[in-house]
């Protein structure tokens, strides 16, 4: 997203990864911060708000990820909840896909599993 968004659509999708980028460098500094020897009274503790800050560390990045994509897709006027953006989060690759896709194909299984299910079950 260069430059300033135009349309609405594109102004919130801004909002977004602004938003996203400033709670996933939150989350980065927070789990630098109890990795670094914070004291907890149970080590149970830590190793949970570790997993925890993980998880929404990775599930910011796929965020991220997403961001582009929606903003491809979405055609002029289009709501951004209307786009269907679909890529694999933590899906197995094909060997005839690159390696320069790994990154994308990490984020991407999740979201595209769950809509899958959903839409079996409706």
């Amino acid at each position: 997203m260069n430059g300033q968004p135009s349309d609405p659509q594109s102004k919130a999708l801004e909002f977004v990864s602004q938003a996203n980028s400033f709670t996933l460098i939150a989350n980065i500094a927070l789990l630098a911060w109890v990795a670094s020897g914070v004291e907890f009274s149970n080590e149970i503790l830590r190793v949970a708000s570790m997993a925890c800050l993980t998880l929404a560390v990775v599930f910011g990045v796929g965020t991220l990820s997403l961001i582009p994509l929606v903003q491809e897709a979405r055609r002029p006027g289009q709501s951004n909840f209307d786009v269907d953006a679909r890529f694999l989060m933590f899906g197995r690759r094909s060997a005839a896909e690159s390696d320069h896709a790994a990154p994308v194909r990490l984020f991407a299984y999740w979201p595209d599993t769950l809509r899958r299910r959903h839409d079996q079950l409706s």
